[in-house]
Formats: C-alpha cells, structure tokens, sequence
C-alpha cells in the first residue's frame, strides 16, 4: 500500500515538473523582457529571444534560426557553461548587442549573435574576425544553412501572347508588311502613250493651206502648178 502511494505521489511530481520549470522560464523571459525590451528585436525573433534567455539562465543548449531575403534559413548552435539571473541576462545581451552595433550590425543574424555570445569566426562586412564570447560555453557555436526548400520560379507576364518573350514583354512574331498593286489606269493620261493634238505632223512652209487637202496639204494639181 505504501508503496503504491510513493509511485502515485512520483507519477504526479513528475508530471508536475515540467509545468513547473516552464513557468519559471517564461517569468524568468518576462522579467528580462521588462529590462530591455529592445533585445527581443535584437534576438530577431520572440522564439530566438526566448531560447537565449532558456540558455543564459539555466545552462542549455541556445538554438538560433534566421531566415534570409532568398528563403534560405540559418541555424545557430550553442551551450552556455553556467546560469546568470534575470539582470545578469539582460546586461549580457545588452553587451553583445552594442558589441554588434559597434560594427556596423544593427539587425543580426543568428551566427553573428552566436559568435558575439560564445565566441568564434564573426562574419562581418569585410569579412570574418575572430572574437572572443561574451560568456563561457561548454560547446562553441555552431551554425548551418539550409537552402529554400522552394526556389522563386519565374513566373510568365500576364497578358502577353503565347509567343511574347517574358522578359522583355516584345512579342516575337515578325511583322510583314502587306503588299500592294498600283491600280489600273482609268484614264488616257495614266497611259505611258500620249494622245494630243501636238503629235500630228507640222504642214510644210510655204505651202498654202488648203482645207481640202488631207493633213492641210496641197493637191496635186496645186502642186503641179506651183512647180511651173
């Protein structure tokens, strides 16, 4: 009977445990919270916020995660050596904040933040330093890239033919210009040959006009006459 009541009084601290311990690190992110509120942005996100307080405050592993402009996604590692109280997190975060602003980061990622807390290679703009952690760490920080799982496909422009190149929004089909007839000539002026009295011969000089002559020219008989 003892017995049993030992393994029912075990069973219900047991489950009771995790309740607890949950409790107190969410008092313990409040309180840090209420210090410096402006080290939630600093983590980057309220879960990155919350596992570095987890970490600092009671000694377990920090994981970090940082999610690029391409869709990619950083994970940051590491295990603080030791437990520091609410103010205690608060000024170290604190530090390591001014730390990267100091550098020129004022938003960043998880493997610079680990780098600043634990130590390590810091990737800055001109490239990587090594620096010394802000707190010691029983294993060093850790950091992995994990490329988007579904890369931007380029996605067709709305409204252009089946033929039209998307990139430059020109369709590539080729124009060509319909061709045209001259139409017939409707008139005797649109004929290459010209009709009009100036064509017909000139009369001879000299020669009297006779109307009844053909092509005004002298008959015969005038003709005779004239060479007596």
């Amino acid at each position: 009977m003892a017995r049993r009541l030992l393994l029912l009084f075990l069973l219900a601290t047991g489950f009771q445990v995790p309740a607890l311990a949950q409790t107190a690190r969410s008092a313990v992110s409040v309180e840090v919270q209420g210090l410096a509120p402006q080290l939630v942005d600093f983590a980057g996100s309220p879960q990155n916020f919350q596992s570095l307080v987890n970490g600092l405050a009671g000694g377990v592993p920090v994981t970090l995660v940082t999610l690029a402009p391409d869709g990619s996604t950083q994970t940051t590692t590491f295990t603080p050596n030791g437990t520091l109280n609410p103010a205690q997190v608060a000024q170290t975060l604190e530090a390591a904040r001014q730390a990267l602003i100091s550098r020129g980061i004022a938003a960043p990622t998880a493997q610079q933040i680990g780098a600043t807390l634990g130590g390590g290679a810091l990737p800055i703009f001109a490239g990587n330093v090594q620096v010394t952690g802000l707190v010691p760490v029983t294993a060093a920080p850790v950091s992995t890239s994990t490329a988007a799982t579904q890369p931007l496909a380029a996605v067709p422009s709305a409204g252009l033919p089946a033929n039209a190149s998307a990139s430059t929004g020109a369709s590539t089909s080729t124009m060509v210009p319909a061709t045209t007839s001259a139409p017939p000539p409707r008139f005797t002026s649109d004929t290459p040959t010209l009709h009009s009295t100036s064509e017909t011969p000139t009369p001879s000089i000299g020669a009297p006009f006779n109307p009844a002559a053909p092509n005004g020219l002298p008959s015969p008989a005038a003709q005779i006459q004239q060479r007596r």
